[in-house]
């Protein structure tokens, strides 16, 4: 098939991108990069517009990545389910040149790309994460932050390792969180005082013996 380029168009609400009309409809948008090289009455195979178009995804996709993991580290997982969801936004747009399969190579080339340049590191998030987790206000135990490392796609060894270099043990956060909360229970009755102090640290995640070992030892 036999493709001509009818025009070149700035896009209004992205002036790095480049509106591609082909006989006279508009058929797919580029990045400024891409489209220098391309013409008015150019005439283009559908493998070179096949080819343009993977290029541009690859380019929206890195951006897309390099403008999450600003905010904070994030995993593998993360990022890749991230680039899923934006990715779905415009999939109708791109779908007259590409596949699915094709879309989806994109996203797992993006994060191969950000991995092997150390954008990305599941070890030393898991890291990040849990001494973050663990130095909070309301210090997390080791079952929450293991969890929310797994949904986060982290391998187990890899959280064990973080968890092992954790400053406090799990105790200590127990013992730690119980001080802070204290002051509201210590009205209560004895019974009462305990079970409120127990339900709020088995709330997040902490085992019976480290809560009965908070219980004992605090301040209160």
């Amino acid at each position: 098939m036999i493709l001509i380029i009818t025009s070149l168009q700035p896009q209004v609400k992205n002036v790095n991108r480049i509106s591609v009309y082909i006989d006279g409809e508009f058929s797919f948008g580029l990045f400024v990069d891409l489209a220098i090289s391309l013409k008015k009455g150019q005439i283009l195979s559908q493998e070179q517009v096949a080819d343009l178009v993977r290029q541009d995804v690859s380019l929206r996709l890195r951006a897309s990545a390099f403008n999450y993991i600003s905010f904070r580290p994030r995993s593998k997982k993360e990022v890749s389910n991230y680039l899923r969801f934006r990715i779905s936004k415009y999939e109708e747009h791109y779908q007259r040149w590409l596949g699915k399969e094709d879309l989806f190579n994109a996203i797992e080339r993006t994060v191969d790309y950000l991995e092997e340049r150390g954008y990305l590191n599941d070890q030393e998030f898991a890291k990040q994460w849990a001494s973050f987790r663990a130095q909070s206000r309301q210090p997390k135990s080791d079952y929450t932050i293991k969890q929310e490392l797994r949904i986060k796609g982290v391998r187990d060894e890899d959280i064990a390792q973080a968890l092992l270099d954790l400053g406090k043990t799990n105790q200590q956060r127990a013992v730690t969180l119980a001080q802070k909360v204290w002051p509201k229970y210590k009205k209560l009755s004895p019974v009462q005082a305990k079970k409120k102090l127990f339900d709020f640290l088995r709330r997040r995640g902490f085992g019976w013996d480290e809560i009965k070992e908070a219980y004992e030892n605090f301040d209160g």
